[in-house]
């Protein structure tokens, strides 16, 4: 068995829970008051001032109270994180040493977590540290701020890492007072300051100006000692890793900064073009001074992704750049085949078929043919969801058929793969075209069959009446009774706008009344409100 536990809190340091100082008749806490499970028995002051825990026995009958002298079980320092600070470290040994706990808790300091938040000017006005720490009875929270704070402020930047400012090689130099408040409000994000403003004698700038200190408009890495390498992420060929690590090892930072890049977030945007042309990286990276930008692409775009090309109706076509690199140069695609320009390649199955995009190399001679198997670059051929206007999307998967038959059988003779061109009605089915090509009851079934077959989702219809409301037909309830074939093509043409029949109509047994004659189902001249639920009446 354990002998010590180790409790840590976390404003009041480790409580030390002694099994051996406790004897050794397990039964007396064990399982009644104390689970023998890790994270089981984690309670409050409160609950053990009630008799719970500790408090069992700890009650000031059987043992010394929990409600009594605090640094009995906690001794710890506390370590008070502040944001630009560093820690501040509160001794409990050294004021238990002078007070006794009850002089500080309750009243000014409460037992709990996140309760005894203080600002500056708080304790200035007596309040929290300040009740002591007012100059008389303790040293005065508005003297010497190293007395409670130590810490280096750490200063983060987007694009050149973080800047330590040290105030321990500050303070070494000079008193808290002569920063703090004019220069630097001792507030967090009350100081955020641009180069050109320190430059002008603000911020740092009011020492270092070169005189008083170094400036701040020389040697960067003075400062900025962790310059970070910048990634620059581009849509199709990959993030371009900038490396400061390898420029600074061979030239100062203002061989650069600010004539050919800005020290600005979102300044630097430039095209390969103008690269070429001598901006940007193309300063130096001309061929002569270092290797050109017009060179081998993978120097700089070692990552070069995978493009996704989204088509509308046949998914997506993934082209990899690895499987290409391995083979070629990026000087034998680009720019002469693809402009290396987002948006700037779109083409068409037949353009490539007459040699240009992916056709100048995928001929059926150098590579396999854009004409061959579609399968070999549309991968993902996705479902095809065909919106008709009264029985809902029909939906054509590829995935079915292509398990039967090659992209051939059916592209580009039946179907042009290209948006909008293969619309078709029933009666052109019926007749052998689009679908009714295999769909004739022979090699598949025919198109005059079920219609369930294929507009499994056949919407209800809306008919609008001029003064009696819409009129909703549920093809769902009709289509759990009956079949299609007892409706279409007889009463109902499966054709827009061919089916007006008057009240006058259907009561002499045509279109709805056919059914709805009072035997088959209610019949058309009983109570108007089962179909006309929101009529109006007529204006006069």
């Amino acid at each position: 068995m354990a002998d010590k536990i180790s409790i840590r809190t976390e404003k009041i340091g480790e409580v030390v829970f002694s099994h051996r100082r406790h004897g050794a008749n397990c039964g007396l806490c064990h399982p009644k008051i104390f689970k023998k499970q890790r994270n089981s028995n984690h309670v409050s002051m409160k609950m053990m001032e009630r008799g719970m825990s500790c408090g069992a026995c700890h009650n000031g009958r059987r043992a010394f109270s929990v409600t009594g002298d605090c640094s009995t079980c906690h001794a710890g320092d506390v370590a008070i994180q502040t944001v630009n600070l560093g820690k501040v470290i509160f001794s409990h040994e050294i004021h238990t040493g002078m007070f006794g706990c009850d002089e500080c808790h309750p009243d000014l300091f409460k037992p709990q977590k996140n309760s005894n938040h203080a600002t500056m000017k708080a304790m200035e006005e007596g309040k929290s540290c300040g009740a002591c720490h007012d100059g008389g009875t303790a040293f005065d929270v508005t003297g010497d701020c190293v007395t409670c704070h130590v810490g280096d402020v750490t200063i983060e930047s987007r694009r050149i890492g973080k800047i330590v400012f040290s105030h321990g090689i500050h303070t070494g130099m000079f008193g808290c007072g002569e920063c703090h408040p004019d220069l630097f409000k001792a507030q967090n994000n009350s100081n955020h300051v641009t180069m050109k403003a320190m430059e002008e004698g603000k911020s740092c700038g009011a020492c270092h100006d070169g005189e008083t200190a170094f400036g701040v408009a020389g040697d960067c890495v003075t400062c900025h000692s962790n310059a970070k390498d910048i990634t620059i992420e581009s849509r199709g060929v990959g993030p371009v890793m900038f490396s400061h690590d390898i420029h600074t090892g061979m030239f100062g930072c203002v061989e650069c900064h600010p004539d050919v890049f800005r020290p600005k977030n979102n300044n630097n945007h430039t095209t390969m073009k103008s690269m070429e042309e001598g901006r940007s990286c193309g300063a130096c990276h001309n061929g002569e001074a270092a290797f050109g930008v017009g060179g081998d692409c993978v120097t700089c775009h070692t990552i070069a992704v995978d493009i996704t090309i989204q088509t509308e109706n046949v998914g997506k076509v993934m082209f990899s750049h690895d499987i290409h690199t391995g083979m070629f140069g990026c000087g034998e695609c680009h720019p002469g085949v693809f402009q290396a320009q987002n948006n700037s390649n779109h083409t068409t199955m037949k353009a490539m078929e007459e040699g240009k995009s992916c056709g100048a190399c995928h001929d059926g001679s150098t590579a396999f043919g854009v004409a061959g198997d579609c399968a070999t670059c549309h991968t993902e051929a996705t479902d095809i969801a065909i919106q008709t206007e009264n029985v809902g999307k029909v939906t054509f998967s590829h995935g079915i058929h292509l398990g039967m038959f090659g992209c051939g059988e059916c592209h580009p003779g039946l179907f042009k793969p290209q948006n909008n061109s293969n619309r078709a009605t029933m009666k052109e089915m019926e007749d052998g075209a689009s679908c009714g090509a295999c769909h004739d009851g022979g090699t598949a079934f025919g198109v005059s069959g079920d219609c369930a077959t294929c507009h499994t989702q056949a919407t209800d219809i809306e008919m609008p009446t001029k003064n009696a409301g819409p009129v909703v037909f549920s093809h769902d309830i009709h289509t759990g009774m009956f079949g299609c074939g007892e409706c279409h093509p007889d009463v109902f043409k499966p054709q827009k706008n061919s089916n007006h029949a008057t009240m006058r109509a259907m009561g002499e047994g045509a279109s709805c009344g056919a059914c709805h004659d009072g035997s088959t189902a209610f019949g058309v001249t009983g109570d108007c409100a089962i179909c006309h639920p929101k009529w109006r009446s007529p204006s006069y």
